[in-house]
């Protein structure tokens, strides 16, 4: 139970600050939304690679050729979903995206191992069809050296969304749930109880 709108607010960024080291953490992934060119929502699952709390950022990366981004440039809002089940705490925030500089994103994709530049090495781009199964990677790619992996640094996007809407929610079988929602307001965040 929390007794005042702040303390569930600190509890919430905590957990997102927290995944940001724990790999293992529940916060460390998070279901993000899209909207679709004919309206509808568009939700997949993405890992969360950097949450901020001094500008109340959360970041991404993805493959720039994915479905995802073509909906981004349309409509540059992105709502993110997280859930603890050990903390019952639920976090939906939405805000709106930013796509990193193609030269500041390379600077970061030059630091991934080989492993982690996988998913923007495909051939063709995520989403596309193809004729059989296949993981879309060159039919070489075990046996290349890191550096000659560099291709894949056009592919790779960070996408930041600075979040401007906040939905916190708590549940507690025992003293009831609690409900918040916070609006931003230039660098400050209104905080409201809500009904759960």
């Amino acid at each position: 139970m929390y007794e005042r709108p702040e303390d569930l607010w600190q509890a919430a960024w905590q957990l997102l600050t927290r995944a940001n080291k724990d790999r293992k953490h529940a916060y460390r992934t998070a279901t993000v939304s899209t909207v679709t060119p004919s309206g509808y929502p568009s939700a997949r699952t993405v890992v969360m690679r950097n949450a901020n709390r001094e500008n109340f950022t959360l970041r991404l990366y993805t493959d720039r050729r994915s479905h995802k981004v073509a909906q981004l440039e349309k409509t540059p809002r992105l709502h993110w979903l997280f859930w603890d089940p050990k903390k019952q705490i639920q976090f939906s925030g939405v805000g709106e995206v930013v796509f990193w500089p193609p030269d500041q994103a390379r600077e970061l994709f030059i630091q991934l191992p080989k492993h982690g530049r996988k998913a923007y090495a495909t051939v063709i781009g995520p989403g596309e069809p193809a004729r059989e199964k296949t993981d879309g990677l060159p039919p070489n790619w075990s046996v290349l050296e890191l550096e000659e992996t560099d291709y894949a640094a056009e592919n790779f996007l960070v996408v930041e969304t600075r979040l401007f809407k906040v939905d916190l929610l708590y549940l507690d079988r025992e003293c009831g749930n609690q409900r918040l929602n916070a609006q931003r307001s230039g660098d400050d965040w209104k905080l409201n109880w809500m009904v759960p």
